[in-house]
């Protein structure tokens, strides 16, 4: 098996099909965010985030297509039933993480999120119900560069709070992928970047402050892969890397 299998980006785009918006509009915020693709496969994740409205608050996200139409080897139906769910699930049992390749982006925290819950019917209202989301951080450093997190590096959290209940992330069943632009301070002091966490040890609550207003992150790539050689968790990209692959930001 190879070391590493792309689920976004390098030799498959991002889009089509469409990612799914998820932005505290659904609340009442006044968030919004985007994903567009652009050449060589890349993509770009950009948006506004708003914290006034709701008191404070705030997020917007994009997250994968339900996963029902992909037809590469990481996937593998769920169930014995085909009519009653026609979705599949990624198997990344194999893999020990998820590594995120940026081509540029703004020093800004990003919160990376899988979900291996089975897909819920819609609400009345045609929003989705509030699910399981496993959560870790990332930056997004100017001049672009490759991040790997462990699956150990995801946490659960249903509706923003932490779940030490939940179990494992299951790894072989996992349905969506999504990234988030939100206020709220990382997932866990240890896993954050590290110019992240000298700000949080030395209480300098202007980061909350930061996160506020637009924020773009161009991506390569996002793939599963066995856990790097290297020990590093984040390598800032080469000159060539940081190149925006469409010539501008978005």
């Amino acid at each position: 098996m190879a070391e590493i299998f792309s689920l976004f980006g390098g030799s498959k785009p991002f889009v089509p099909p469409t990612w799914k918006t998820i932005d505290d509009r659904v609340r009442g915020g006044s968030s919004k965010s985007d994903l567009t693709p652009l050449k060589g496969n890349c993509a770009a994740f950009y948006g506004n985030l708003d914290i006034k409205t709701l008191g404070g608050a705030g997020f917007a996200s994009q997250f994968s297509p339900e996963n029902d139409d992909k037809k590469d080897s990481l996937v593998g139906r769920v169930g014995n039933d085909e009519d009653s769910n026609s979705a599949q699930a990624w198997d990344m049992s194999a893999y020990d993480g998820i590594e995120i390749s940026i081509v540029q982006g703004d020093e800004k925290v990003y919160t990376l999120i899988l979900r291996d819950h089975e897909i819920a019917e819609k609400r009345e209202d045609g929003r989705e119900h509030a699910a399981i989301n496993w959560e870790t951080e990332l930056q997004g450093p100017t001049g672009g560069g490759t991040t790997f997190k462990a699956w150990k590096d995801f946490n659960a959290f249903y509706r923003g709070k932490e779940r030490k209940d939940i179990g494992t992330l299951k790894t072989e069943h996992v349905r969506r992928i999504g990234i988030m632009m939100r206020r709220c301070a990382p997932v866990s002091l240890s896993q954050s970047p590290l110019p992240v966490r000298k700000k949080l040890i030395a209480g300098a609550q202007s980061y909350f402050g930061t996160q506020e207003g637009e924020f773009r992150l161009i991506l390569k790539s996002i793939s599963a892969r066995k856990e790097p050689k290297e020990a590093s968790v984040q390598l800032l990209g080469s000159q060539t890397d940081s190149q925006n692959p469409n010539g501008s930001m978005i």
